[in-house]
């Protein structure tokens, strides 16, 4: 689910309300829509975290270790936003937050759920 979250394309539009934000991130020559994305993607992270604190199949542990890499995405998330600001092209930090979660899973070693089980209780 996390890399999903990361890997997905996820198509934004601007809102009526957004315009003027847009408009000054296009003078500034920031790109608006992937700041949008960015966003997008780290409240998709928020409503994981929430599904895994409520999931009851879970260990605590494991929750915790979860919940940790989430928190670890949130914030390379926050970074890359902070980066796109300063007019960084963001998407080799995205391709390093991928790899982060591959290597965080091969890490975990949670206690009784298998791969499968994880899949399929998020």
């Amino acid at each position: 689910m996390m890399t999903n979250i990361v890997e997905m394309p996820i198509e934004v539009e601007i809102a009526p309300e957004e315009m003027n934000q847009a408009l000054l991130f296009n003078h500034l020559g920031l790109d608006f829509k992937e700041y949008k994305t960015i966003s997008v993607r780290s409240e998709l992270f928020s409503m994981l975290e929430q599904k895994v604190d409520q999931d009851s199949t879970l260990l605590k542990s494991d929750k915790a270790k979860l919940t940790a890499i989430i928190a670890d995405m949130q914030d390379r998330l926050e970074a890359a936003q902070a980066a796109l600001l300063e007019g960084e092209d963001v998407a080799e930090r995205l391709q390093d937050s991928k790899k982060a979660i591959y290597d965080s899973y091969e890490q975990l070693k949670l206690g009784k759920v298998s791969q499968r089980d994880l899949l399929a209780a998020l």
